[in-house]
């Protein structure tokens, strides 16, 4: 009795394991800080601050370009830890190994603090849902060249 019961419980925990969504690994990609252009530097009308650069994945390949704003809302300082709206886009190139992810991210970024966060809302070469998909943008850990690390948390 107590074999026949393990059976049907080690069925259960099989089934339940091939009916739930597998995780993709995250892939991280590391930033070059390019020009940077700001505007609205005036408290009274926002803060933008636009920048973009080469992007490249763990082997420190060239893989792709990205531009992306940082806005702050009037009234504003740029007091270190500031919150501000980061909208980052992403073109990989195609010489780098596919699949190419193409992606738009929206989420809060920490003025001078190098940590921001938030949703993927959209990412191409992608064939699973992008429920709970999220995203952190954060300096590198010691004397790295690049200026960012990016890790897309995908499901």
């Amino acid at each position: 009795m107590i074999k026949k019961g393990l059976f049907f419980l080690m069925i259960a925990a099989v089934v339940l394991m091939l009916s739930a969504p597998a995780m993709a690994a995250d892939v991280i990609y590391k930033l070059m800080l390019g020009p940077c252009n700001t505007s609205g530097t005036s408290g009274t009308v926002g803060y933008r601050n636009t920048c973009y650069g080469d992007v490249y994945n763990t082997s420190d390949v060239k893989v792709g370009h990205y531009f992306t704003t940082f806005d702050a809302l009037a009234p504003y300082n740029l007091a270190i830890g500031t919150q501000s709206f980061q909208t980052l886009h992403m073109v990989e190139l195609e010489t780098a190994p596919a699949p190419w992810y193409n992606f738009t991210l929206n989420g809060s970024y920490s003025y001078s603090v190098g940590k921001g966060m938030g949703a993927i809302t959209n990412i191409t070469q992608f064939a699973g849902s992008l429920t709970g998909a999220y995203y952190n943008i954060d300096y590198p850990a010691g004397g790295s060249p690049y200026y960012w690390v990016l890790t897309l948390h995908l499901p």
